[in-house]
C-alpha cells in the first residue's frame, strides 16, 4: 500500500544479530515495486547505518573544509550526522536548536551563529524526505576562515577601484590640459 515515489523511515534503532555490542541505528528508504498492471511484485528496502553517513560527512567535510551535520526533526530532535555521532543519535547541541525555526524560512539560514564555542558562518535548511520526515542539514566553518578571505577581496575591489580612480584623475588631467 505504500505510495509509489518510495519513503524514508525515520532513524530507528536496529537489532543486531551476529556479533552486536552496543546499539547501532540507521536509517532506511522503502518502496513498493508494482508491475504494469499495479501488482505487488516486491519491495525495495535500502538500510544507512550511521557510522557509513558519518563516515561519508566526514570525507565531505574534509574535502570541502565545512563541518556538516545533520538533525532529525520531530517532537524530539535527534542528531543524526556530525562529528559527535556514532552508531546512535544525540540530542542536538543547544546552539543547533536555537536554528530549527530559522531553518523552515524559505531560502534556510545563512549568517554567523555560535558554534562549538566560536563564531561560525552557517547556512541550515530544512529537507522534507519523502515520507514525512523532516531534516535540517547544517553546513559551518569558523568565521576567521571566512571573514580573511571576505577581507582580502575586499582589499582587492578596494585596491582595483583607487587604480580606476587614479586613471581617470590622469586621464581627465591630460583632457584638461589640451582644452
Amino acid at each position: 500500500r505504500g505510495p509509489a515515489q518510495g519513503l524514508w523511515l525515520q532513524a530507528y534503532e536496529w537489532v543486531v544479530h551476529v556479533g552486536g555490542t552496543g546499539s547501532l541505528w540507521g536509517l532506511s528508504y522503502v518502496k513498493a515495486l508494482r508491475d504494469a498492471g499495479g501488482r505487488l511484485i516486491g519491495v525495495l528496502d535500502t538500510d544507512l547505518d550511521l557510522p557509513a553517513l558519518n563516515r561519508f560527512l566526514r570525507a565531505v567535510s574534509a574535502e570541502y573544509r565545512v563541518e556538516l551535520q545533520i538533525v532529525e526533526l520531530g517532537e524530539a530532535p535527534r542528531l543524526l550526522g556530525g562529528k559527535t555521532v556514532d552508531s546512535a543519535p544525540s540530542a542536538p547541541p543547544a546552539e543547533l536548536a536555537d536554528l530549527i525555526p530559522a531553518s523552515a524560512a524559505p531560502d534556510g539560514f545563512v549568517g554567523q551563529a555560535p558554534l562549538g564555542g566560536g563564531r561560525h558562518w552557517v547556512g541550515a535548511r530544512r529537507m522534507m524526505l519523502p515520507g514525512g520526515v523532516q531534516w535540517m542539514v547544517v553546513a559551518s566553518r569558523p568565521a576567521e576562515a571566512i571573514d580573511a578571505s571576505l577581507r582580502r577581496q575586499l582589499l582587492e575591489v578596494g585596491g582595483m577601484g583607487m587604480v580606476l580612480l587614479l586613471a581617470l584623475a590622469l586621464i581627465s588631467a591630460r583632457l584638461a590640459r589640451r582644452f
